[in-house]
């Protein structure tokens, strides 16, 4: 491993923070299946991280980056044009193996969720080595666990370098076929260079998952009748108390308890949203209708998909249980 930013000062640092600021490139492998794996170059700023991957067949770059568990993901083309990568996959006039293999990518990168692993670091272990006869003598290791994965982290003892991450499903994950196909990776830093933390910019015009997401919700908005949307729109001035057009996720916490949401279960539901909808650095940041009901429509669709207007007959009334109360409690 090449370790040109290693230094005796990233011995002082946590675990979690020798995870952080730094740029590189790393290896990501599935033990399930053999020697599968691929190569990627990383800049890891704070919690967020961007991924770089070299289509060389056809001179592109597929980057995908990851805030506070969102992801965004375009394609560099040859010509340095930026294309969102959705629309790059679902183009009639892009290379069906090119795409095949980005597809097969994204398959993998689903399985790694760095920002899991940053919060599984704060409570990481070291393994004594008594505990581990084969433990190399010239790493240091680590385990932790989230309420998805296991974690073995493995350091370089003379440096503090992190050398390997490897992430165990700990429970079945019914939710994606890749990930209950695969419950193994290892993630393997073949170049690590510390940098001072600073932002990651997104090319212009590109978006994250969650604003497709939020998009393609309030297109289906767009087709349902007056009297259906202007029952959201009343709840939205409900839960805007100053009328200024913008709420908050402290609003959103004080009327799910109003509705008689736990205050346990109201707190976790407004911090899943702020974390999905407001600037990490400042989780207090509000937002306005159309993120809001965007954002819900795609919560309470209950079995529809998000972009059939037939989800009118449910998500009307979902709204409101969870808002005004009658519906019990509702998870995100």
């Amino acid at each position: 491993m090449a370790t040109g930013g290693c230094s005796n000062g990233i011995k002082t640092l946590s675990l979690a923070e020798r995870l952080q600021n730094f740029r590189g490139q790393i290896r990501l492998e599935l033990p399930d299946v053999g020697d599968a794996s691929v190569r990627l170059q990383i800049i890891v700023s704070g919690t967020s991280y961007l991924l770089r991957y070299q289509v060389e067949s056809i001179g592109a770059e597929v980057s995908v980056f990851n805030k506070a568990g969102s992801m965004t993901s375009w394609i560099t083309t040859s010509n340095a044009r930026t294309i969102q990568l959705r629309t790059f996959l679902n183009a009639d006039g892009s290379p069906r193996s090119e795409c095949k293999q980005i597809a097969s990518l994204l398959d993998i990168l689903e399985i790694l969720d760095l920002f899991d692993v940053f919060r599984a670091s704060l409570s990481a272990v070291v393994v004594a080595p008594a505990a581990n006869p084969q433990q190399d003598a010239n790493q240091e290791i680590f385990c932790a666990t989230s309420d998805k994965n296991s974690y073995v982290f493995a350091f370089d003892s003379a440096t503090g370098c992190p050398l390997t991450v490897t992430q165990s499903a700990v429970v079945e994950s019914a939710a994606s076929s890749i990930t209950a196909q695969f419950s193994k990776l290892r993630m393997i830093v073949e170049d690590y260079m510390r940098f001072k933390d600073g932002s990651i910019d997104i090319p212009h015009g590109i978006k994250s998952d969650v604003e497709l997401m939020i998009d393609t919700a309030m297109t289906c908005f767009s087709q349902w009748s007056f009297k259906s949307q202007q029952r959201i729109m009343e709840l939205f001035d409900l839960i805007d108390k100053d009328g200024d057009g913008c709420i908050s996720s402290e609003d959103v916490y004080d009327q799910l308890v109003f509705a008689g949401q736990s205050e346990h279960q109201s707190t976790s539901i407004a911090v899943e949203m702020s974390r999905l909808l407001c600037d990490a650095s400042n989780p207090s940041e509000e937002f306005q209708f159309y993120k809001f009901c965007g954002f819900w429509i795609t919560m309470l669709a209950d079995g529809y998909r998000v972009s059939d207007p037939a989800n009118e007959a449910t998500v009307p009334m979902a709204f409101e249980n969870l808002f005004l109360g009658g519906g019990g409690a509702t998870s995100i």
